[in-house]
Parts: C-alpha cells; structure tokens; sequence
C-alpha cells in the first residue's frame, strides 16, 4: 500500500503478535491521529485502545477498554499533569500524574501504541532517555524510564532503564506504523479506509 504524500493517512490492518491478533485503525485530520484497536488475546480475553495525537504526534488522549475497566487519561490544559480515572470493579479512581514535554505515554503488550510514541520522536532524534507512563492491561499505571536509540533508519532500540528487562527492538516506517516487534512482522494486512 503507498500513501500519497501530503494525504490524510487513513488506514487499517490486523497483525498476530504472540498469540494475540489485534486489527487497528488510524485516521488522521487537522487536529491529529486517532489510533483504534481491538485484541484478542490467546486466553480469550479481549482489549480495545483510543489514542490520539495531535499534529505535533504528542498525546492527547488515551483510552483503554478490558475486562479489569475502563481507562481514560489526557493531558489537561496545565501542561504538567495527566489526568484521567479509572471505573472498574470498586468504583473509580481518579489519575494525576506529572507530565511535561518529555513523557512519553504507552500502552504494555501494544505494539501500537509504542510505535506512536517513538514516532512522536521525530526524524532528528538519535537516542535520549525519557520519562514514560505505561498502562497494563490490569489497567495499573507504572512511571518508567526508557533509553531510546535508533538503530537503523527505521528502528529503534528501547531499554527500560529501571527494570532490568531486555532491550525491545520495535520497526517503523515513514508514517510512523509499525512494521515490526521484537523482530517479528506485526504489518501482515493493512487496507485502506477510503478510496482516494
């Protein structure tokens, strides 16, 4: 599939990652990218995802649906808190946490949602460590660092440098979607939304 250059992106797809399939979505406009998914997970528990950027590829948004709640959290107006809440089981939780320009925000086991936050990097960018809020399915919230270095002109290396884990190496390409997870393809269809 090629995109005219200058176009709105608007594309979908569907990748298996691990067991998991996910089909996804991303339409883009003047007021940025809003990114959906659905997975399936080989347990048979399922997850939906809202992200939205806005022209700048910073988050505005971010919505998580599972079996645990529902999540949502998008930077207010005062640039230096996310806020947002939780409904689940027990009621809802309120979220604030400290935001600013350099924290990246990502969803744990979404391929997507890491490929829009390196993406939101910008093309001058070869490495920097960066505060990150990450969301797991439980729909827990964890403050992280990762060391991000590009390791080609299409990928990327990301360490978490506070857990000890392995190094991730996640692929995109020019549109910031991604191509490939830990070395394994996750752009196996991808269709057009319109007709151009």
């Amino acid at each position: 599939m090629t995109l005219v250059p200058g176009s709105w992106l608007r594309v979908g797809g569907r990748f298996e990652l691990a067991g998991s399939v996910t089909t996804w979505s991303v339409a883009e406009g003047r007021r940025g990218r809003r990114w959906r998914t659905v997975t399936l997970d080989p347990g048979g528990s399922l997850r939906a995802m809202l992200l939205e950027v806005d022209p700048n590829r910073r988050p505005t948004r971010l919505e998580l649906a599972t079996a645990r709640g529902l999540l949502v959290v998008h930077p207010e107006r005062d640039p230096a808190a996310l806020h947002g809440n939780v409904v689940g089981e027990t009621g809802v939780r309120p979220i604030t946490l400290p935001w600013s320009a350099d924290h990246l925000l990502a969803v744990a086991d979404e391929p997507l949602s890491v490929a829009v936050a390196i993406h939101g990097l910008g093309p001058g960018t070869q490495s920097l460590e960066a505060p990150v809020i990450i969301v797991d399915r439980t729909l827990d919230i964890a403050m992280v660092r990762w060391r991000i270095r590009r390791a080609s002109s299409t990928a990327w290396q990301i360490e978490a440098t506070d857990s000890g884990g392995s190094p991730r190496l996640v692929e995109i390409d020019s549109e910031g979607l991604p191509r490939a997870f830990d070395g394994l393809a996750v752009d196996a269809s991808r269709w057009p939304l319109e007709d151009s």
